[in-house]
């Protein structure tokens, strides 16, 4: 049975100091927590001239482990689909939120019919929703 999820997480931290301390601990683990070339949504809007309320802050963040990442795509590049893995950053209440799109291994297969690929995708997954929660205290 296919079943995708969105692991919903909020801390008191702010966006900057979470960001942070989920960078650290990516780093530490081999993945690339991707500043770079992170989509900062009101910077996009205001770069096409969309005025945006001061306190707008929404970030998406990508993740990947570029070893495994690199292997995968040039075994197939129909994988490249479902490689990018994002972390979501908002403000809501006064706690910043953290949202993460996760799918099944079956969901995966069905998708792409790649059961090797599938397996690593939901390993992988599970390795950013546990770092998540790891820096949320």
């Amino acid at each position: 049975m296919s079943t995708h999820k969105i692991h919903q997480f909020e801390t008191s931290k702010g966006i900057e100091e979470i960001i942070q301390d989920i960078e650290l601990v990516f780093n530490e683990k081999g993945f690339l927590f991707d500043r770079e070339n992170s989509l900062n949504m009101k910077k996009i809007y205001q770069g096409h001239n969309i005025d945006m309320p001061q306190d707008f802050d929404v970030r998406m963040m990508r993740i990947c482990n570029p070893q495994r990442s690199s292997q995968a795509l040039i075994k197939n590049p129909e994988r490249a689909t479902l490689t990018p893995r994002f972390l979501t950053f908002f403000k809501k209440e006064n706690k910043t939120q953290i949202r993460f799109l996760d799918m099944s291994a079956e969901t995966i297969t069905e998708l792409l019919d790649d059961p090797d690929f599938s397996k690593g995708h939901a390993q992988f997954n599970h390795a950013i929703v546990e770092t998540v929660k790891k820096c949320l205290i």
